[in-house]
């Protein structure tokens, strides 16, 4: 049976650590987000196709070697990563305690997240278990033009607030 973190003992603590941690890393780079109220980066809507928009997240030159980089797109929190030169994005969240999946490690084409080991397919999204692949995050198309990587979404989510 699952438990709230809330009813387990230290529950209320280890919520706010979480919290408080989470925070503390989008703070300390640059284009980062400080907190659940900001805007977050500017983004520029460039380019319509369909109903989905072309919106630049960010430079290539903020994705970490081996790692992503958090961005938000309306209420949208995405992770941007590098796959044998191609970019791949996704939506930041775990499927397994929608924890952020941007600070982890990447080998083979997977991110594995760093709070507890889930393995995802970034080209895919598929969550890769000892079961098989099961369905797993959100991706979305993106792109490199120039230096700006640019991810694609929906016209409404683009504008959301």
């Amino acid at each position: 049976m699952l438990r709230r973190t809330e009813d387990t003992p230290f529950g209320h603590l280890y919520k706010s650590i979480l919290l408080s941690h989470a925070s503390l890393r989008r703070s300390n780079r640059p284009g980062r987000l400080s907190g659940p109220s900001d805007e977050g980066p500017v983004v520029s809507v460039d380019e319509h196709q369909g109903e989905l928009v072309w919106v630049t997240v960010c430079r290539r030159s903020d994705i970490p070697d081996g790692r992503g980089w958090p961005v938000r797109v309306g209420e949208l929190y995405i992770a941007v990563f590098v796959v044998g030169g191609a970019i791949r994005a996704v939506e930041n969240h775990c499927r397994h305690l929608a924890n952020p999946i941007d600070d982890g490690h990447v080998r083979r084409g997977c991110v594995t997240c760093p709070w507890h080991g889930w393995k995802y397919d970034l080209t895919t999204g598929e969550h890769l278990t000892a079961f098989g692949r099961k369905p797993g995050l959100r991706t979305f198309p993106a792109r490199l033009v120039g230096d700006e990587v640019q991810v694609a979404v929906e016209s409404g989510e683009a504008t959301s607030s």
